[in-house]
């Protein structure tokens, strides 16, 4: 998609732009061409972090500059490049992030979904279809101090990691076996996303 417009059963028309680097953003042109005709729903598509869908401090800029840079009419936002499901009406148009569709970091544990669009007459309805993705394993490893990097690789063998997001925390005593031997040992084993929290030696005061 780009700034000319793709039409869908002749009454919708779609948008896209890409992300824009900060330096660039204030000389871009938000110019879209426009419809073949003047009732068509008009849909923009953007991969950006707008507030107020996203935390101020996550953000790039104001959704509502968007709306006041383009040449015509948007009834519709699909925007992207935030990984939870967010939405709202802006300046009277619906807008949201449908999240990411895979488990893309170990806290991402809510389910992944993609929006289902139902435009007709004008008016526009959507779902949220839940998506099958990676299962998450948590792996809790106790250390002795003798204990070696063939402990924690027998340790990792007794789980199925292909494929899933793993957790893994190491507790007990402090040996030579470091965090990262231990994320090397769960990507060897085919994990797509590994996080190691080191809790070895921590006294409770």
């Amino acid at each position: 998609l780009d700034r000319t417009p793709t039409t869908v059963n002749d009454d919708v028309a779609l948008y896209g732009i890409d992300a824009v680097t900060k330096p660039a953003w204030e000389a871009t042109d938000f110019t879209l061409d426009e419809p073949e005709n003047d009732d068509t729903f008009c849909l923009l598509g953007l991969h950006q972090l707008f507030e107020p869908l996203v935390p101020e401090f996550y953000a790039d800029h104001d959704l509502v500059e968007v709306l006041e840079r383009v040449n015509i009419d948007i009834d519709g936002l699909a925007l992207g490049d935030y990984h939870q499901t967010e939405s709202g009406i802006i300046d009277g148009v619906p807008a949201w992030y449908a999240g990411s569709t895979e488990r893309c970091a170990t806290d991402e544990v809510e389910p992944r979904t993609v929006s289902l669009l139902e435009i007709e007459d004008g008016n526009l309805e959507r779902r949220e279809l839940e998506l099958d993705t990676r299962e998450f394993e948590s792996i809790r490893i106790e250390f002795d101090e003798d204990d070696s990097h063939g402990y924690a690789r027998d340790e990792l063998d007794r789980h199925q990691l292909d494929g899933k997001v793993a957790i893994v925390t190491l507790t007990g005593e402090r040996t030579p076996v470091t965090s990262s031997d231990v994320y090397d040992m769960a990507i060897d084993k085919d994990a797509a996303v590994c996080k190691v929290d080191d809790s070895r030696g921590r006294r409770q005061l």
